[in-house]
């Protein structure tokens, strides 16, 4: 795929996840790095002309943004400095969405894996938080966890 179709492609899974989170969808966490370098290499932020974003004012968002595309391809996505060790799913405490990552829809983190391999994939669930008129959806990204061990009478695994 070209950088550009790449863009589009993730543009449009973005667009078909809506503005509003539903309970039950899934989301990704990506590395904002990686995030920031793909951006780049495919003008993700730099649309067409034809599809260029306008604030209030009638102009162009990304106006004062280099037009174009920046770096070379991103090499494999990796998420490995956002866990608490190899193999885990599990994020390191004290992270802070749009420095350290970013969230994606499942669907988008798919193309993207599927053109850059890597990892590791990192799924949270939309859930709902609160009771009646106060709900409100949130990404999961600490989910609960309980580790259960079975031991001998004397505490020993």
């Amino acid at each position: 795929q070209t950088p550009e179709l790449q863009a589009r492609l993730v543009r449009e899974r973005q667009s078909a996840a809506g503005p509003r989170l539903r309970e039950g969808d899934t989301w990704c966490v990506l590395n904002k790095r990686w995030w920031d370098s793909w951006r780049s290499y495919t003008g993700f932020d730099s649309p067409s002309s034809s599809s260029k974003e306008l604030g209030t004012d009638g102009m162009d968002v990304d106006a004062d943004n280099s037009n174009g595309r920046g770096r070379g391809r991103p090499p494999s996505i990796d998420n490995s400095d956002l866990v608490m060790s190899a193999g885990s799913c599990q994020l390191r405490p004290g992270l802070q969405e749009y420095s350290d990552f970013v969230l994606l829809p499942e669907s988008a983190w798919q193309l993207l894996s599927d053109w850059y391999g890597g990892g590791p994939l990192l799924c949270r669930s939309v859930v709902s938080v609160g009771a009646g008129a106060a709900t409100e959806m949130r990404i999961e990204l600490y989910p609960f966890r309980l580790n259960v061990c079975r031991t001998d009478s004397e505490g020993r695994p």
